[in-house]
């Protein structure tokens, strides 16, 4: 082997290490310090929650692990770090730092000395949520404080200065940026102790950041009732171990416990979907974190729209009177339901849908005519449900003709504006019943309802309804009724 080539072996070597400890380098996230606090500027970072107790926090100058101030514990306001053994005391020191999102292995690093009585007078130290309210008392542990909060018990019996760090703590874990309270409790009984009392100094918080590696590629494809999800596993690099992925549609949580790179989504209406998939990863046997989402996919499925008809139309001949009747369509149509049309001969009876389930139509001359119905939907309108009726009993004679037979003669004018006259003919004494309808065969005006001699009569109609309110143009139908005759013609008022 040459000169040369040993070069290049070497060389190509040299290069793949380098971009292995380079990957080793990104999968390793270095740690972040959240908060530091020797004290040398006073207060300004704590609180301090002493109540009544003789035995008190303090930030002074009576002890330091390092330059001239610390935190302690003094019964004299700070001028020395010493308490009273036979006072009761549970007092707190509290910092609130925010935790940003994925924070993990938290720990907390602080210079500590002090002696007190061990499991009696001892210094602890909490991590709780920022709404804790933290209670002084003069007594002994009055307030509870849960221990799944508790990160350091016990920490007494340390003459000289010395350096803890408390790490771990997998229960805090942040889907978001959230704020938590770092508490130091302090407390004894009123016994026997050994000074002085806890001291504290260079108080750090710091946390390596959760690497969790979102879901990529997501798309999405339609198949009629069906949106179908794919997408491409996380990159490596994740810190924590992946567990499932969870789906959102529309920006809100739909599905969970997804363990493959696919999903399927019935769906039930046309529109537009959006779709992202989360990335679960586990940090204890109880929690997880989310990663980012994946990139938002939008579809929409092809549905077939439905839109059923009118059932079982039927349709009756009564001398010049056709009435239709009908039942409701059967359920499982697209969109919501509007109303009816009706056709005769496939010309629009009327022009705006109705809603009821029959409808009265008139007619002129005997012949066989051809009646659909159609349901109207938001999306659509149905199939024609049909009839034909076939009408044999129209008279031929004039109805302008003055005769004594019984009869109801076509209005003049007509159309009309504002009223119009409707004349009509009995040929014996009879009760007379003469009613307006609309479109819709709702009742608008009862004409005339009283018994009528032999012979030709007439009524005007002004427009008006039976509160004396003008009704509004359109079609409207005139029905004429004795006892052995009922005759309906129709008339349009144009305003």
């Amino acid at each position: 082997m040459n000169k040369t080539r040993i070069q290049g072996v070497f060389m190509k070597t040299l290069m793949t290490l380098l971009l292995l400890l380079t990957v080793i380098g990104t999968l390793s996230a270095e740690r972040i310090v959240l908060f530091f606090d020797d004290f040398e500027n006073g207060s300004g970072n704590w609180t301090f929650v002493n109540g009544a107790a003789v035995n008190k926090w303090h930030i002074g100058n009576a002890t330091s692990f390092e330059g001239s101030n610390a935190l302690y514990i003094s019964n004299d306001n700070g001028v020395s770090n010493a308490y009273n053994v036979n006072s009761y005391s549970f007092v707190h020191a509290y910092t609130d730092i925010l935790l940003p999102r994925h924070a993990g292995d938290i720990r907390v690093n602080f210079s500590f000395k002090g002696m007190g009585e061990y499991g009696f007078d001892v210094f602890d130290v909490y991590i709780v949520p920022e709404d804790f309210i933290p209670e002084a008392s003069n007594g002994w542990e009055t307030q509870y404080i849960s221990s799944s909060y508790l990160i350091g018990e016990y920490i007494c019996e340390q003459p000289e200065w010395t350096t803890y760090t408390l790490d771990g703590h997998e229960w805090i874990y942040t889907h978001e940026d959230t704020t938590y309270r770092f508490l130091f409790v302090w407390k004894n009984d009123n016994s026997i102790g050994v000074q002085p009392p806890a001291a504290i100094d260079n108080v750090e918080v710091s946390y390596v950041p959760r690497i969790a590696n979102p879901p990529r590629n997501l798309t999405a494809t339609a198949d009629s009732y069906t949106i179908n999800l794919t997408w491409d596993e996380p990159l490596p690099g994740s810190t924590e171990t992946f567990v499932d992925y969870s789906i959102y549609r529309d920006g809100l949580y739909y599905d969970m416990w997804i363990t493959t790179t696919s999903y399927t989504d019935i769906v039930d209406e046309n529109r537009v979907y959006s779709y992202y998939v989360v990335a679960n990863y586990e940090i204890s046997m109880f929690n997880s974190i989310p990663s980012e989402p994946s990139n938002t996919v939008y579809i929409s499925p092809n549905i077939p729209l439905i839109f059923n008809p009118p059932q079982n139309l039927i349709g009756n001949a009564n001398g010049n009177v056709v009435t239709l009747s009908w039942e409701e369509p059967e359920s499982g149509s697209s969109g919501d339901f509007v109303g009816y049309m009706v056709y005769k001969d496939e010309e629009p009876l009327i022009e705006e849908s109705i809603s009821e389930l029959y409808f009265i139509d008139t007619v002129t001359e005997n012949g066989t005519y051809i009646y659909k119905v159609l349901a109207i939907y938001e999306n659509g309108e149905s199939e024609p449900a049909t009839v034909e009726v076939t009408v044999s009993d129209v008279s031929e004679t004039d109805d302008n003709a003055i005769g004594f037979r019984t009869i109801l003669h076509s209005n003049y004018p007509n159309p009309f504006n504002p009223e119009t006259t409707i004349s009509f003919s009995v040929a014996v004494e009879s009760h007379v019943s003469i009613v307006i309808f609309n479109i819709r065969g709702q009742k608008a005006r009862t004409l005339v309802n009283s018994n009528h001699s032999a012979g030709n009569h007439s009524v005007v109609w002004n427009g008006k309804d039976e509160n004396g309110q003008d009704v509004g143009s359109g079609i409207y139908f005139y029905q004429m009724q004795t006892n052995d005759y009922v005759t309906t013609r129709k008339m349009v008022l144009m305003k």
